[in-house]
């Protein structure tokens, strides 16, 4: 009877190896695919702010001609 819980011990300690080994595969896999992901957030981000930049300079580029072609119809107005 002893060999019998002896083979059962051994069984089962290698079960809960295997789901310690598998615990810990799962976990790796997960700290890394969010790693992945907070990087991909993170340039997609920078991206975006490039973008909204590019578009603030070109406003105030039209904010200035625009300015400039008031400035132009008024001197052509008063002469």
């Amino acid at each position: 009877m002893s060999t019998d819980l002896a083979v059962s011990l051994v069984s089962v300690l290698g079960s809960i190896t295997v789901a310690l080994i598998s615990y810990r595969a799962a976990l790796n896999g997960t700290r890394r695919a969010a790693g992945e992901s907070m990087q991909l957030i993170a340039w997609r981000l920078q991206q975006l702010e490039n973008r909204v930049q590019a578009h603030n300079h070109l406003v105030e580029r039209m904010i200035a001609a625009e300015k400039s072609i008031s400035a132009l119809e008024a001197r052509v107005n008063r002469e």
